[in-house]
C-alpha cells in the first residue's frame, strides 16, 4: 500500500521506528496518536510499512529532521560512496536531490511506498492518520 504525500514529507519505515524508538512502534503509535480512532486532521499518517509526517515550509522540516536525528535516527549519510537518506528521508522541499534507496515515489499521483518487503507488522493495512495533539 502507498502513503499519500503533501508539501514536504518526512518518511520513516515502521520497522526502523520499532527498532530505534524507545518503546518501539507501540510507544511511538501512542505518542503520535496512531493507536486510536482514525482522523483526517494532522500532518502525519501511516500505512502498514511507512510513517509520514510533514511540513509546509523548509524551516519547519529542518526542525523536524533535527528532532529525528536527536532521537537517534540517521539522516543523510554516505552509503557505497554516494550521499543517501538512511533511517528516514525527506521528499519534496529541502534535500529533495538526495536519493532514498528504500522508497519509491509515484509522481503521477504523489504517493510513496516501500521498495523492499518488510517483516510482517501487526499494523492495520489501511492508511491511518494521527491526531493533532
Amino acid at each position: 500500500m502507498a502513503i499519500r504525500l503533501e508539501f514536504i514529507n518526512l518518511i520513516v519505515p515502521i520497522r526502523v521506528i520499532d527498532q530505534k524508538f524507545e518503546g518501539g512502534w507501540e510507544q511511538f503509535s501512542r505518542d503520535y496518536g496512531l493507536d486510536g480512532a482514525t482522523t483526517v486532521a494532522g500532518s502525519c499518517w501511516r500505512d502498514n510499512k511507512l510513517f509520514r509526517d510533514g511540513a509546509m515550509n523548509p524551516m519547519d522540516m529542518h526542525f523536524m529532521v533535527e528532532d529525528w536525528k536527536n532521537m537517534g535516527f540517521r539522516g543523510p549519510g554516505v552509503v557505497d560512496g554516494q550521499l543517501q537518506w538512511q533511517d528516514f528521508c525527506v521528499v519534496g522541499g529541502i534535500d529533495a536531490h538526495i536519493p532514498c534507496s528504500w522508497l519509491k515515489i509515484n509522481e503521477r499521483n504523489w504517493t510513496a511506498y516501500y521498495r523492499r518487503p518488510l517483516v510482517k507488522s501487526n499494523s492495520a493495512a489501511a492508511q491511518t492518520f494521527c491526531s493533532t495533539n
